[in-house]
């Protein structure tokens, strides 16, 4: 994002996996974030922390990641 929120931040996540089952909803913490640089070649973001993610959403997002 250009406008990385502020750390700290709550925000409520949705998205979806390609799995076609319904979206993960989660909410979230901004933990850091990175403004956009003139000097630098990294793109502007933020990451965030999954605060209430269930058990049946993260084995579906670790199956992903496993490949």
């Amino acid at each position: 994002t250009m406008l990385p929120l502020e750390p700290g931040t709550l925000l409520k996540c949705t998205f979806s996996l390609p799995d076609g089952q319904p979206p993960v909803q989660v909410m979230a913490k901004v933990s850091w974030t990175r403004a956009a640089s003139p000097v630098r070649d990294t793109p502007p973001g933020m990451g965030v922390r999954f605060l209430d993610l269930g058990q049946s959403d993260l084995r579906r997002i670790e199956a992903l990641i496993e490949g």
